[in-house]
């Protein structure tokens, strides 16, 4: 199976990645209401097909609206993302106040049935990467 470290902090970073691309694309879509409200009589733009927010996407965002330069932004990314990670592989909870806390929880060992021969197999104990959101982010995506 690997290394489990490896695993999780890798685990981490998609559960990272994913909640803050979420919370960016939320922040543009209030910073396209503005603009909307500003500007009513201006022609709607393409809708994107994909709802996902790529990390290149994010970056992008964030650099324009703290204007600072993209290879700035990405450093603060990784680095922030590497840190998460890097602490919950300790063992340790990560929470951001207003957002949410990340963590790392346990499977117990269970009793499994193969798929197609109906034979019993044990599946081991295991952590995986888990988030929780905050207040904050519960509230923002409720309107």
């Amino acid at each position: 199976m690997g290394n489990p470290t490896k695993y999780v902090a890798e685990r981490i970073s998609l559960v990272t990645l994913r909640f803050v691309c979420y919370s960016a694309s939320k922040l543009e879509t209030s910073s396209e209401e503005v603009s909307m409200a500003k500007a009513k009589a201006a022609p709607k733009s393409t809708p994107s097909k994909s709802k996902t927010v790529s990390k290149a996407d994010l970056i992008k965002a964030v650099a324009e609206s703290a204007a600072t330069p993209k290879n700035d932004v990405k450093s603060v990314l990784d680095h922030m993302l590497q840190r998460i990670s890097t602490h919950l592989d300790k063992g340790k909870k990560v929470q951001l106040t207003g957002f949410g806390t990340f963590e790392v929880r346990s499977r117990k060992a269970r009793t499994g049935v193969r798929p197609g021969t109906t034979e019993k197999i044990k599946i081991p104990a295991s952590k995986y990467p888990a988030f929780k959101p905050g207040k904050g982010l519960k509230d923002k995506v409720k309107k």
